[in-house]
């Protein structure tokens, strides 16, 4: 059922349909998939399909970093750093880059770099571990098996590296 959503979302092969990608995801889900999870996650947070409903983007999110799903770590991270019920907690949003960097994921590293690099939370504020999550999130999305988003964590974090 993953497949078969990540087609309707993406028009391949089939009509793009959010809301058919959507019942898909969630079929997936009921089958235990922690991606779908994070897709449902991402289908609130953005708004595809269904109102934006950040909220709901983060319970889907935290199922899916339950099942050990990395990328949903990044994902709540991104989301705490936004406005969600108020204002922004930057320190929640760093023990989720914490956890997704550490999990392997650039873009997670990407991020726990650049929130090193502004200290937004309290006594979070080292330019010496910006440096090193930075390069690692270089060093991962460098290599030549990378994925498109590590790809770009690494270009985005060489660009932050330079502004340290």
């Amino acid at each position: 059922m993953l497949r078969v959503g990540n087609s309707y979302s993406r028009g391949q092969g089939v009509a793009k349909d959010e809301a058919r990608a959507l019942q898909c995801y969630q079929r997936a889900v009921e089958l235990g998939s922690a991606v779908a999870m994070d897709n449902v996650g991402t289908y609130y947070a953005m708004g595809r399909g269904v109102a934006v409903d950040k909220v709901r983007a983060i319970a889907w999110y935290r199922r899916a970093a339950a099942h050990g799903y990395v990328p949903a770590m990044n994902n709540l991270g991104v989301l705490y750093s936004a406005k969600v019920q108020g204002k922004p907690d930057y320190c929640q949003a760093l023990d989720w880059f914490k956890k997704s960097a550490e999990g392997g994921n650039a873009t997670g590293m990407w991020h726990l770099g650049q929130a090193y690099r502004q200290g937004l939370c309290p006594q979070a504020r080292s330019p010496k571990l910006a440096r090193q999550w930075l390069q690692n999130a270089v060093d991962i999305g460098s290599q030549p098996s990378a994925a498109g988003p590590d790809k770009f964590a690494a270009e985005q974090a060489a660009l932050e590296l330079r502004k340290l």
